[in-house]
């Protein structure tokens, strides 16, 4: 960590604390400045960790993704086209890249890799984009990567909820969870990917096409090229909300046409040569062989899993299990473990805090359901093919984010039981 970076990222702190100032004002300004400076303080704390701690840059992602962008920055100046090419994705086949560049750099060619799309290419790019800025001090692109994944906390509870108090809750917890705090936080990938999940979330609550355009246009950019298997999930959840608000839909009729997607989703990418089953299997595969290299201290031995449908559903309840649940008490052994049981303990707490709030009183509506729809595949899909705690605990925690978005005015309603819960 370098004094000039910190004096710097103050600078960029104080800009962006005013963007969000300005951007914000239905929720308390005090709100907004203790939330976002305790977010900014942890990204800080997580680098402090990569620096001092886990000192191999070469397998920190914070690192891994920054150090790359700064090979590329430096071909801006040496060989502009060279930048622009590979910014934009041109002509990456000639090899006079890959020996200039790619190979030279720590995360452009995974060790495993499905051949589908690489998701660090994104990553590296944007620290390239964000260097020409930052003059290559890492403490710069933490306080960028922080304030738009506060962005995009702030549109999911912008969508996902109504009433000021609730949304206020709502920012509040789900800035200090602790994988929030941890994990979407500074120059991560779910950092960049909870603006993703939280414009695409703008986008559907927009009341216009217009005004809908530029939140679906950056929800599109962030998830196609990070994640896309988000999307998979996020677009038949919506669509069954959207069906729901139009045909008064129950509960029944929405999971059955979010089947329906699901399944014509499923057959296009068989139609199209894709085998689903086998690669997840090969994930769950590289994943495991990657833990053997690296030996992290919080793996577990997980079942590999068969490349068929069959053992994918039969896999769903130990998928869960392992999300959700992992590590018991006797399993504790190191850091993170330790981490993820207090989050997990949090977690189910809060979950019982929300089906009590639920219970009395006795909400009938279907607006948490699209949610469920959403989430629940993304915590199998992690719990299928991560044998590593740490990393149960980072992957999982977009999704839990929302979720707890979505609980929270049944949690507040505990506390202000005679107010009316009003939900989306």
């Amino acid at each position: 960590m370098q004094i000039e970076g910190i004096l710097l990222g103050a600078v960029w702190f104080a800009f962006l604390l005013y963007v969000l100032l300005r951007s914000s004002k239905a929720y308390p300004r005090t709100l907004i400045v203790v939330l976002f400076s305790v977010k900014v303080f942890a990204a800080f704390l997580l680098q402090a960790l990569f620096t001092y701690y886990y000192t191999d840059r070469s397998t920190a992602d914070i690192y891994r993704f920054f150090d790359d962008g700064m090979i590329l920055r430096e071909a801006l100046f040496a060989h502009p086209s060279d930048f622009f090419r590979i910014v934009f994705g041109l002509g990456l086949e000639d090899p006079t890249l890959r020996t200039s560049y790619f190979e030279v750099m720590n995360a452009w060619i995974k060790p495993f890799d499905a051949g589908l799309y690489n998701d660090n290419h994104f990553m590296i790019r944007l620290n390239a984009t964000f260097a020409l800025v930052s003059f290559g001090f890492y403490e710069v692109h933490n306080v960028i990567f922080t304030f738009l994944s506060f962005v995009g906390l702030k549109w999911c509870v912008d969508a996902l909820l109504f009433k000021s108090q609730d949304r206020n809750w709502a920012l509040t917890m789900a800035v200090l969870f602790p994988a929030s705090l941890l994990w979407l936080s500074g120059g991560l990938k779910e950092a960049v990917l909870m603006l993703g999940i939280g414009a695409a979330l703008k986008g559907m609550r927009a009341s216009t096409l217009k005004e809908a355009f530029p939140s679906v246009l950056i929800a599109s950019l962030i998830l196609l090229n990070l994640k896309l298997y988000f999307l998979a999930f996020l677009l038949p959840a919506l669509l069954s909300e959207w069906m729901r608000q139009k045909r008064n839909w129950n509960y029944w009729a929405m999971t059955l046409f979010w089947g329906v997607l699901i399944t014509v989703g499923i057959a296009s990418a068989y139609a199209a040569g894709f085998d689903i089953p086998a690669s997840i299997a090969q994930k769950q595969h590289d994943f495991i062989n990657h833990v053997n290299e690296i030996a992290s201290g919080s793996a577990f031995e997980m079942v590999q899993l068969s490349p068929d449908y069959l053992a994918l559903v039969l896999g769903i309840p130990t998928a869960l299990f392992t999300c959700l649940l992992r590590p018991l008490p006797m399993e504790v052994n190191s850091t993170p473990e330790v981490l993820l049981l207090l989050e997990n303990i949090l977690l189910w707490t809060m979950a019982v805090a929300a089906f009590l709030g639920w219970y009395r009183k006795r909400d009938k509506s279907l607006s948490l359901w699209w949610v469920l729809l959403f989430t629940i595949p993304l915590l199998v899909l992690t719990g299928w093919v991560t044998p590593v705690f740490g990393a149960i605990m980072r992957y999982r925690a977009p999704a839990l984010v929302v979720l707890i978005i979505s609980l929270s005015p049944y949690i507040r309603s505990l506390w202000h039981h005679k107010e009316q819960i009003d939900v989306p």
